[in-house]
C-alpha cells in the first residue's frame, strides 16, 4: 500500500506541475480521464492562487496609500 501511495503521489505531482517525466503513465481509460481532470483542476487552482495573491497585494497597497 505504501508503495502504491508513493507512486500515486509522485504521479499526481508530475501531472499537476505538468513536468511529464514519462516514466509512469495511465493505462486504463478511467485513469486517463482522472489524469486529464487533475491537470485541468491543477491549472485552475494555480490561477486562483496567483489571482488571490495579486488581489491581496493590490488591496494592501490601497490600504497603505489611502
Amino acid at each position: 500500500m505504501g508503495e502504491n501511495f508513493s507512486n500515486a503521489a509522485y504521479f499526481s505531482f508530475v501531472t499537476l506541475t505538468t513536468l511529464g517525466y514519462g516514466d509512469i503513465s495511465p493505462i486504463t481509460p478511467l485513469a486517463q480521464v482522472v489524469v486529464y481532470l487533475e491537470a485541468i483542476v491543477g491549472v485552475f487552482y494555480m490561477a486562483i492562487v496567483v489571482s488571490s495573491l495579486v488581489s491581496a497585494n493590490i488591496e494592501n497597497r490601497e490600504n497603505n496609500n489611502g
